[in-house]
């Protein structure tokens, strides 16, 4: 696909034919056609608005002012039109950012950084995906790639747009999604980390998780849905990232996001849990803080500790509660219990 001043010719079209040439993909195309782009890019864009009929209906509305297009609304317009035809993440969003770009509507390049980060403890901000390498493998992704068949190499190396589609392959097909994936298709970088997550092996989900970053990083929504279950499934559950990359618009987008919506309520339920535990907990540490006080008169030492243990608890849990609503209560429970026992030495 060459997509030669495309912008241009969407500029021109939709000057000439106004809001009327807007109304299908065929009167669309049509007018491609005769501002002389190749048939090759007119059928492409033609398979995008057909697959996609709310694009057309999107930037029609967009243009008149009624609709403000937004970056989470943006990115799902682009995973849907990449799960419906299969093209490449980076053509659909070259077609879709030069179409909303001709009717004048301003159209996000990517989601900002900061939507998938999370403050550090020194009050930074720390991205969850590393930055886009434009298609050159990273040696950390290049590592986990298998040696690639002559039949594939020869293929991709006589034609960019090899014959192989990622839409006739599965997760078992590891010698084509090998090369389509090292060739930056997002949707074989999925494919492939899948292959690897399932086998179950923890050096395998290792390597599964940097096959997703890759697809994340080239706009493939489920793959954001896939992290997010590595980060609740792994060896050290991480409920805080979880929630990051779920807010994706296309984490849980159909029909591969849809595996991962049990692990959005999962992450709910204990942000809502977490919420829920806020109250009595604080009650709990301040009645520990006003006994831990009373023993102070009993064992100097013994209640001192206690109550600072109890002060400790009553800032963990206000902390939890409104900056980090992801944490455990465990560290608040077991301070609860070192306190109990303090007490219990000191009036003992």
């Amino acid at each position: 696909m060459s997509f030669t001043n495309l912008k241009g010719t969407f500029d021109t079209v939709i000057s000439k034919g106004g809001a009327d040439v807007l109304r299908n993909a065929d009167t669309f195309c049509e007018g491609l056609r005769q501002e002389g782009i190749n048939d090759v890019d007119v059928r492409t864009v033609g398979l995008l608005l057909e697959a996609c009929p709310s694009v057309l209906t999107t930037v029609r509305d967009a243009a008149n002012g009624s609709v403000n297009l937004t970056n989470a609304e943006a990115e799902s317009l682009v995973n849907t039109a990449v799960q419906e035809t299969n093209l490449n993440t980076s053509a659909v969003r070259r077609i879709l950012s030069d179409l909303f770009h001709a009717a004048g509507v301003s159209f996000p390049d990517e989601i900002p950084e900061t939507a998938f980060s999370f403050r550090t403890s020194t009050g930074g901000r720390k991205a969850l995906i590393k930055p886009l390498t434009m298609g050159v493998p990273d040696p950390e992704f290049a590592a986990t790639l298998q040696p690639v068949p002559e039949e594939y190499a020869s293929m991709v190396s006589e034609d960019e747009d090899a014959e192989v589609s990622v839409s006739s392959l599965d997760t078992n097909d590891v010698d084509a999604l090998t090369i389509l994936a090292a060739n930056g298709d997002a949707k074989a970088c999925y494919l492939m980390g899948m292959h690897l997550y399932e086998n179950g092996a923890d050096a395998d989900k290792d390597k599964a998780r940097i096959y997703f970053e890759r697809a994340a990083e080239l706009g493939y929504g489920p793959a954001y849905g896939a992290l997010a279950d590595y980060e609740i499934s792994g060896k050290r559950q991480n409920m805080r990232k979880a929630a990051v990359y779920l807010r994706h618009p296309g984490s849980l987008s159909k029909p591969d996001g849809s595996r991962w919506r049990d692990n959005a309520a999962r992450v709910f339920a204990y942000w809502d849990t977490n919420q829920r535990r806020f109250i009595p907990t604080l009650i709990l540490a301040v009645v520990l803080l006003v006994l831990s006080i009373y023993c102070f008169s009993v064992s100097t030492v013994f209640g001192l500790i206690a109550a600072l243990v109890s002060a400790v608890c009553i800032v963990m849990a206000v902390l939890i509660r409104f900056r980090f609503q992801y944490v455990s209560y465990s560290w608040i429970y077991l301070g609860f219990a070192v306190s109990w026992v303090l007490m219990i030495l000191a009036i003992f």
